[in-house]
Parts: C-alpha cells; structure tokens; sequence
C-alpha cells in the first residue's frame, strides 16, 4: 500500500482517493482540497514530534491538507499539542488527525453493528477544530 512519488523520494503509507458524496467528505474535500487522503501508520508505542513532522511536510497542494497519523496508542497532551501548533503555523492550515488502534476497532465495532464510522472520524475532527486555538 506504500506510495511513492515519481522519483522515489518520498514515500506515503497509504492514500485512499476521497470520492466520496457523503456530505462530510465532501467538506473535506472542498475546505482542505483534500481528494486524497493520507495516512500514516506508526508502529510505535510512542509517537515522536517528528512523527507529526514528516507528514505535516507531505501535506499541501498535491495531497490535501488533510492526513491521518495511525498509531498504536491514543495522542497523549504532547501529540495534540504538536499537532495545534502544526494547524497554527501552517498557512493555508493543515489538520493532522491521530487515530489509535483503538479508535480502529471502535470504527469496526461501529460497521459491524451497521452505523456509519465516519460519524467517527466527523467527531474526531470536530474536537480538534473546537480545540484548537
């Protein structure tokens, strides 16, 4: 699933083309031209600001402004911290969300009993847009 750009030079852990009409998507689509999605996993017990970092420089015209960071545990203070101080020095602004191994089974749990996990990640990124500053 790991994509790399033309020369080789980087490489993304997975990006998945944001076609889709529900409204949500849609809104991530137009608000931070986000047709594709990016994620990066990390297999960590600790995610390092560097972490934040790599894919806060992936983001932008090519790719959205919009990318997931996957990591085993859920973000500790530090994590969202970095993750705000990465929304308010980007201009035009990027949103990086963290998702945990946890959040995942939870959006599994959610498939599983036929509701909507997008309604999942739509919290997740309300919180942050509420929460930042």
């Amino acid at each position: 699933m790991e994509v790399k750009t033309y020369e080789g030079t980087e490489r993304r852990d997975i990006i998945f083309t944001n076609d889709s009409d529900q409204s949500f998507w849609v809104y991530l689509r137009t608000e931070h031209s986000s047709f594709l999605l990016m994620f990066e996993t990390k297999n960590t017990d600790a995610l390092e600001p560097s972490h934040l970092n790599q894919t806060s420089t992936y983001l932008g015209d090519r790719l959205g402004r919009l990318g997931f960071i996957v990591t085993r545990i859920a973000a500790g203070l530090a994590q969202r911290r970095k993750a705000f101080s990465i929304y308010n020095d980007s201009h035009p602004r990027k949103i990086i969300l963290i998702l945990s191994d946890n959040d995942l089974i939870g959006m599994l749990d959610m498939k599983y009993r036929g509701q909507e996990p997008m309604r999942f990640v739509q919290n997740i990124y309300r919180k942050f847009r509420q929460s930042v500053q």
